[in-house]
């Protein structure tokens, strides 16, 4: 589990095994600016079943969604996290990619310090199918970002089909997946 500092959005990790089931909330203290923060452990969630059956219809391979808006902190990395785990939990192949700066999502993950699609394009000697993280999902796959995803505009920009450079990367990798989700 990921905690974030509500004074100075420090990322503090918590590990779950560690936490007593019988206990429903707990507080911690930031260890970057010792902000005490309580932190409420969600409740059992019992499985809905829908009035009707949900058809999902199949998708071509690789069948892609992009989320995206200006504004920073609208739920843009929420809505394609949960959307790519939904579509996995319907036993459907799913690739997230991760293209922010920030790389929330890849960090909503558990993974840092990670090759990220700009150290692919960058290195000739890696490739991205060999790049991707399996996650602890079955099925949802996951091309992390890092600080380097800064430097794909700067250095591509400009340059001969810039706007083709992870359509072409894609491609390669594209019948692997059902869905492939882009935050």
């Amino acid at each position: 589990m990921i905690v974030v500092c509500e004074r100075c959005n420090s990322r503090l990790k918590i590990d779950e095994t560690r936490l007593n089931p019988s206990v429903k909330n707990f507080s911690i203290r930031c260890p970057k600016c010792h902000h005490t923060s309580t932190i409420f452990l969600p409740e059992e969630v019992q499985e809905v079943t829908p009035v009707r059956p949900v058809e999902i219809k199949p998708a071509r391979a690789g069948y892609t969604i992009v989320i995206t808006n200006q504004k920073g902190g609208v739920g843009k990395t929420s809505t394609g996290l949960n959307l790519g785990l939904s579509l996995a939990l319907l036993e459907k192949r799913v690739l997230l990619i991760d293209f922010d700066v920030q790389a929330n999502l890849t960090i909503s993950m558990g993974y840092q310090h990670t090759t990220s699609f700009h150290d692919i394009v960058h290195d000739p000697g890696l490739n991205l199918g060999s790049e991707l993280i399996q996650t602890s999902y079955p099925g949802l796959w996951l091309l992390p970002s890092n600080k380097n995803m800064v430097l794909l505009s700067k250095k591509y920009f400009g340059k001969n089909d810039y706007e083709y450079i992870l359509k072409k990367q894609l491609s390669t990798i594209r019948d692997r997946f059902d869905y492939i989700i882009i935050d």
